[in-house]
């Protein structure tokens, strides 16, 4: 569950004890934030939240035009049936091997 909106606003959630209920109740204030949730691949999440363990509260950091403040609930090992997670995994492996294609030297010798 992410906020994204001005740094002021998202500060009050960020330093009270459950920031979860705190981003709830701020949506159903009108505060100039927009609330996410989601449930999927950590490549589905801002980049901030990306990384973070599970029960961390992120932020408010810039993020954007506007700054975000994340917290993550749980986090799962992926599902290698997902269609998404095989997708993740060819892209994953497709940028790797760029990276060595991108680095290599090749030297041909013609006899």
């Amino acid at each position: 569950m992410w906020a994204e909106g001005p740094e002021d606003r998202l500060a009050v959630p960020a330093s009270a004890p459950d920031p979860v209920a705190a981003l709830t109740r701020a949506l159903a204030g009108r505060d100039r934030i927009t609330v996410t949730t989601a449930d999927g691949p950590a490549l589905d999440q801002p980049e901030p939240l990306r990384t973070a363990p599970a029960g961390t509260v992120v932020g408010p950091v810039p993020y954007g035009r506007s700054h975000l403040l994340g917290v993550v609930r749980e986090r799962r090992p992926a599902d290698p049936a997902d269609p998404r997670t095989l997708a993740a995994g060819r892209a994953g492996l497709a940028e790797y091997l760029a990276g060595l294609r991108a680095k290599a030297d090749v030297e041909w010798h013609w006899l």
